[in-house]
């Protein structure tokens, strides 16, 4: 979902949606786009050497005040700020084979077994216990 731009703006204005229904707020659908950005890191996230994710949100495309009316709060919102649709920056993980090993390793598991694809960017595991 999160590199397909349509779907991801639908989930993403439903939030926008959301958040003017229960708090009485002012978004517009206008006034944002999607944003989307491929992470690669050289620290370290918990056990896994250079974490790679994607971070989603939606982007500002203006300097913009919202107002909560429920909370009687205003969001001041720069061009170009995102809000982030989801917990945390590191939402969808990506891990090298090795960071996979690693980290199920550290759980107890071990791969018995995995397929990839032809380039070996994508892939499904089969774990067991130790």
């Amino acid at each position: 979902m999160y590199s397909h731009p349509e779907t991801n703006l639908k989930f993403y204005f439903n939030t926008l949606d959301r958040l003017n229904y229960d708090f009485n707020a002012n978004f517009r659908h206008g006034n944002f786009i999607s944003y989307i950005k491929y992470v690669k890191s050289d620290g370290k996230c918990g056990i896994i050497n250079k974490p790679q994710y994607i971070q989603q949100g939606l982007k500002s495309k203006m300097d913009q005040t919202i107002h909560l009316g429920k909370v009687n709060v205003d969001l001041e919102f720069k061009e170009g700020e995102v809000i982030y649709l989801h917990e945390m920056a590191n939402f969808s993980q990506k891990f090298t084979w090795e960071q996979f090993r690693t980290a199920v390793d550290t759980c107890g598991l071990y791969v018995n077994r995995k397929w990839t694809d032809t380039n070996n960017k994508y892939g499904v595991a089969l774990l067991k216990c130790k």
